[in-house]
């Protein structure tokens, strides 16, 4: 009797001690905990369970591990980094505290995270995943799965994703229509993708898609957004209009046979060489802005006879650059009208244009560029007050406050064309003994006023997003003492002190934004309202 008592107290004693140790038949994972303080003495395949089920980080990189049974333990766990090792396999189900999990360059098959509600960030890069399931993540803001051989990828379900890297795989499709909160950036490149929409993406800021097989690119109501790299598909057609924000575009490689760039008003970077253009229109950009850095190359595209630019003289002979490649064909021409498909007055061969610029440190002041196309222009202004003007840039001055429809008239004497555009100018009472308001015509906006972002060196670190809006602006870096904000006209429309500024009620254009800080400096931006 005493001796089936000894039997069974001795199977109690030895379940309770194995209750309370857990099992790590990987000596190297073992040694990394012991290093960590989680264990003594030399690896013999457990530890005490007491000792790490309390543990929130864990940090084992590169430590030969290629069994990590033993992590489900680990009950309270919020980081895990166990990438370069060589695993094969990860099963995180029991880990349902987990928020952030490296185990890139490893050899993983598998990974099992369907019970990692909380998980925001995953970075299972450079591994031999065929699969990876994602679908109860909801919390997933950051997702870096590149480099494995994944032949699909379903994120709908995470609708809180911010960036996507899923370069250097097989997906043949992709859908990020549902992830409205990507802002940072989506990286597919070098996959097989013969379509991607980003036009649901309006938070975007920019999109690597080089290498695929792509024959479509849809980019516009991206409104964030703003670079695009697209290299080395088979896009016969790309519509970057509906990306105002773009800065850089890299377009190379591919069968583009026409590029009109003329609504990219901050484009920079323009990289189109090797494709077959007949047509590019590159006004309105800053590609030839000397005052803005520029990156322009279009070589090897033997079809591209005429490039439409703002103004032929601002072309640099020779193309300046760091390589020889870039610039243009020599046997490509420029012109502000080349009147083909990529044309801005494409259909009429003279288009009369202008648009009024305000210099808010000016009181009774108002520019207005003008920027009309044609040969052999003649020009008539009606100032809507009685005067009139054949001057291509003249002055005006109005003597009484009121409502004013400014038109240009412009004659093409070479094609026999006519068109006419025209503007209406608020002017409001201003209470003063004697009153004068001035127009000055220009042929682009002056270095001055609102062109001139910062007095008292107070733009570093500002940023003012998003710009274009249809909602609400938001000041980053800058306390203001007081904010205004003016429309085109120079007209008062919003004063307040407040780094949130709500213009969702506003008509859609261009405004001017003000911000006086404590010691009397100004930030002075251009934003354009949606």
């Amino acid at each position: 009797m005493k001796t089936i008592i000894t039997i069974l107290t001795a199977v109690v004693l030895s379940q309770a001690l194995s209750a309370q140790t857990t099992i790590i038949p990987d000596a190297n994972f073992e040694q990394a905990l012991i290093d960590l303080g989680y264990d003594m003495g030399t690896p013999d395949g457990s530890v005490p369970t007491a000792n790490i089920s309390s543990v929130t980080y864990l940090q084992v990189a590169n430590k030969n591990i290629s069994d990590l049974t033993g992590i489900e333990d680990f009950a309270a766990l919020d980081t895990l980094q166990c990438q370069l090792n060589l695993l094969t396999s990860l099963n995180m189900t029991q880990n349902t505290a987990l928020t952030y999990f490296t185990c890139f360059n490893n050899f993983l098959t598998n990974i099992d995270v369907s019970n990692n509600a909380a998980l925001a960030t995953l970075s299972c890069g450079n591994n031999q995943l065929t699969s990876l399931d994602v679908s109860n993540n909801s919390a997933l803001a950051t997702l870096h799965c590149g480099n494995n051989q994944l032949t699909s990828l379903d994120i709908s379900n995470n609708t809180a994703l911010a960036t996507l890297d899923c370069s250097d795989n097989l997906l043949t499709s992709l859908d990020v229509s549902n992830n409205t909160a990507l802002y940072y950036g989506l990286d597919c490149a070098n996959n097989l993708l013969t379509s991607l929409d980003v036009s649901n993406n309006t938070s975007l800021w920019y999109v690597y898609c080089n290498n695929n097989q792509l024959t479509s690119l849809n980019v516009n109501g991206a409104a964030d957004l703003r670079w695009v790299s697209c290299e080395n598909n088979q896009l016969t057609n790309l519509d970057v209009s509906g990306a105002p924000a773009l800065g850089r575009l890299y377009c190379s490689n591919n069968q583009l046979t026409s590029l009109d760039l003329s609504q990219n008003i901050y484009l920079s970077e323009l990289i189109c060489q090797s494709n077959q253009l007949t047509c590019l229109n590159i006004k309105n950009t800053n590609l030839l802005d000397p005052a803005v850095w520029h990156l322009t190359s279009g070589r090897w595209n033997p079809m591209l006879a005429c490039i439409e630019v703002d103004d032929v003289a601002l072309v640099p002979t020779p193309w300046p650059g760091y390589l020889s490649g870039w610039g243009f064909d020599s046997t490509a021409s420029f012109s502000t009208n080349c009147n083909n498909a990529c044309s801005s007055t494409s259909g009429s061969p003279c288009n009369a244009s202008f648009y009024p610029y305000l210099d808010t440190t000016q009181t009774n002041m108002t520019y207005l560029i003008e920027n009309s196309t044609g040969n052999n222009l003649a020009y008539f202004w009606d100032f809507d007050d009685g005067n009139t003007s054949t001057q291509q840039y003249p002055t005006h001055y109005y003597t009484n406050y009121g409502v004013y429809n400014i038109c240009l008239t412009v004659s093409d004497t070479v094609d026999s064309c006519q068109d006419i555009f025209c503007i209406v100018l608020t002017i409001d009472s201003v209470q003063k003994a004697f009153f004068e308001y001035t127009v000055i015509v220009v042929p682009q906006e002056p270095i001055t006023g609102m062109n001139e972002r910062y007095e008292n060196d107070i733009t570093r670190g500002v940023l003012i997003y998003p710009n274009p809006t249809a909602g609400i602006l938001h000041i980053k870096g800058l306390e203001g003492r007081k904010t205004l904000l003016y429309d085109s006209f120079g007209r008062l429309v919003l004063r307040l002190r407040s780094n949130n500024i709500d213009i969702q009620h506003l008509p859609k254009g261009v405004y001017f934004i003000r911000i006086f800080n404590e010691d009397g400096g100004v930030y002075s931006q251009k934003v354009l309202k949606e």
